[in-house]
């Protein structure tokens, strides 16, 4: 397959399909094995890596959705190691981290993608993607688990929150954030299934909850947990509404 035109080979099989000499489920057959193929293959790797120096502000936002200046802030902000090292020995920035971390979660892309623009192989870009996630997340994943009672989230600021939703929905009522349970839908798993599969949806998956005020900020996340657990009893499991009466409890006991 590796000495055939793949473009050439496509042209014609979309072809075939418009003459109605395959069907759909056969056109995406051929184009997966393709692409399968294709992602096998060794890829040449730029021996020049990124720097951001070389990058200017809207090309920066467009890829990572930051300005350069911004990723300074940010990678100042995490306290993100000059130098990361993996437990494989394969050593880079922390910088160069946060872009690949960013690149990745900006757009749904594959790794291989993305070789040519960072210099890297693709074993190298999962390794970083993967150590800087779980560094940001060992660090900072408190301030999502448990935000309530911090210098920055004070009952001054739910008021603030409860008084833009007035202002948007003319409902006079204390509402500052929006709560829903979500499935993120998984492979069938060979062991447990049935702790996995949610009858509502129909499908495998874990479950996460979620609290977002209205600036759009995720300002409580508790999971993952089983696919099969009803969004009443994560609620209860997380222990929101326990932190909620520690911490955000305004004057008249609201």
């Amino acid at each position: 397959m590796a000495d055939v035109d793949k473009d050439l080979l496509l042209s014609l099989l979309l072809l075939d399909f418009d003459d109605g000499d395959i069907d759909e489920e056969t056109l995406l057959l051929f184009a997966l094995l393709l692409d399968e193929n294709d992602a096998r293959l060794p890829q040449d790797i730029p021996e020049q890596r990124i720097c951001l120096d070389d990058l200017d502000d809207d090309c920066c936002e467009t890829r990572f959705r930051f300005k350069g200046g911004e990723l300074r802030e940010l990678c100042a902000a995490l306290r993100l190691p000059e130098r990361m090292t993996s437990p494989s020995r394969l050593s880079w920035t922390g910088m160069e981290g946060l872009m690949i971390l960013l690149r990745r979660l900006v757009y749904p892309n594959r790794l291989r993608e993305l070789v040519g623009e960072f210099g890297r192989s693709r074993f190298a870009l999962s390794v970083i993607f993967n150590c800087t996630l779980m560094w940001i997340w060992q660090n900072w994943g408190h301030l999502l688990t448990n935000p309530f009672g911090r210098p920055y989230f004070t009952a001054q600021r739910v008021q603030a929150y409860s008084a833009a939703v007035r202002g948007v929905s003319g409902v006079d009522l204390n509402v500052w954030g929006f709560i829903d349970g979500t499935l993120r839908r998984t492979c069938r798993p060979i062991r447990h299934q049935r702790l996995f599969f949610n009858g509502h949806k129909r499908h495998h998956g874990v479950k996460y909850q979620a609290v977002t005020t209205p600036d759009g900020l995720i300002c409580h996340l508790y999971g993952p947990v089983e696919g099969c657990r009803h969004d009443a009893g994560v609620l209860q499991e997380s222990g929101l509404m326990q932190q909620l009466q520690q911490h955000l409890v305004l004057p008249g006991g609201q």
